[in-house]
């Protein structure tokens, strides 16, 4: 019985060590990464959070690698620890001995006037070797661009050159050139790219450049149309251009038609005037008997003088009027137009102004 019991337990035994070893053969091996305080020159802390954020995501949702632990520690201290200048490979294989890690991730980013530049390393202890570095750049500093180029970066130095990117052009001689390779004409494919902002030139057969920034991510395949061929809605008409306006002059020459017109009309009042008093003189002589012509004699005179004010008024704003208005018309009139066949070119304009027995005659025409 006590035999019995015993090869039972050893049986228990083995096949609880059996199935251990097969969980331990099955579950990956993961390597913990150690992402020390990455230098900064003028960044804002905002970029620097969604860097180490998003480094922390990808990495997390990898089967492979988890966060061991997060800043704290510079570089710059761990060389100084290992007795080291800078991080060769000699280097930061000594450093295995104070990280408690398998990979240790390093760099710096800096940031210019419109541009973010990422240079990261990721070093595997175990294997004692470099796993990639990566110098890439954001052009533009805009929220919506750095928001898409950060993880792609990220992406880029833990999973290596997993996209592509095919550009197709309406000109099948057109060249192609990615990230300063040429890669092709008319459309091409490439792979291989690693994540991260791409920058397409593309020369079309006459000479014409045009050049365009995208960001790719971790294994996407993306596609960038060029066209060389002007969109009917992109080509505006030329707006149309009257020139000086003919209203000034015209406003003028009205003014000083009719100060012309109260001119012969003053002028008509005042020769009216001059006949009456005429025939009163020569009716009563040089002396004037009776009261009532010397009242009339008074009024004829008063009537003459206020014909002849009216008068030196009218004309003189009539030539002042006629004057500005002529040389604003002429102007106007003789500007020069955008487009040939204006109408401008073809305006003309008559003043007719004068007297006749039934009064003062004055007009303007204007042809179009």
């Amino acid at each position: 019985m006590k035999r019995l019991f015993l090869a039972l337990l050893a049986g228990c035994i083995a096949v609880i060590g059996c199935v251990g070893t097969a969980i331990a053969d099955e579950a990956p091996d993961v390597s913990q990464v150690v992402i020390v305080d990455l230098e900064s020159d003028g960044v804002d802390d905002a970029v620097m959070d969604s860097f180490y954020g998003d480094l922390r995501t990808i990495i997390d949702d990898t089967e492979s690698m988890a966060v061991s632990e997060t800043g704290d520690i510079s570089m710059g201290d761990l060389t100084l620890m290992a007795g080291c200048d800078s991080p060769t490979p000699e280097c930061l294989v000594m450093l295995g001995d104070f990280v408690d890690g398998d990979m240790i991730l390093f760099g710096s980013v800096d940031q210019g006037l419109d541009s973010l530049t990422f240079d990261v390393s990721l070093f595997d202890f175990t294997e004692g070797t470099m796993v990639r570095e990566i110098s890439e750049s954001l052009s533009s500093t805009e929220d919506d661009w750095i928001a898409d180029g950060i993880p792609a970066i990220g992406e880029h130095l833990l999973f290596g050159a997993t996209a592509s990117l095919t550009v197709n052009v309406d000109d099948s001689d057109a060249q192609i050139r990615v990230n300063g390779d040429s890669v092709g004409t008319g459309s091409a494919t490439v792979d291989e790219l690693g994540p991260g902002e791409i920058v397409v030139l593309i020369r079309d057969s006459d000479g014409a450049e045009q050049q365009e920034r995208v960001i790719v991510r971790h294994e996407e395949q993306a596609e960038l149309d060029v066209s060389f061929s002007p969109a009917v809605a992109d080509i505006d008409e030329p707006e149309s251009v009257d020139g000086p306006s003919l209203v000034p002059g015209l406003a003028a020459s009205g003014i000083g038609v009719a100060g012309v017109v109260l001119g012969f009309v003053a002028q008509s009042q005042l020769s009216s005037a001059r006949d009456d008093a005429s025939a009163l003189r020569a009716e009563d002589g040089p002396w004037l008997h009776s009261r009532d012509d010397v009242s009339a004699a008074h009024d004829l005179q008063s009537d003459m003088d206020s014909a002849n004010t009216m008068r030196f008024i009218g004309f003189t704003g009539g030539a002042l009027g006629l004057g500005a208005g002529g040389f604003l018309l002429f102007r106007a009139l003789t500007a020069d137009t955008p487009a040939a066949g204006s109408e401008m070119g073809q305006r003309s304009l008559e003043l007719d102004v004068g007297a006749s027995s039934d009064g003062v005659n004055a007009g303007i025409r204007l042809g179009f």
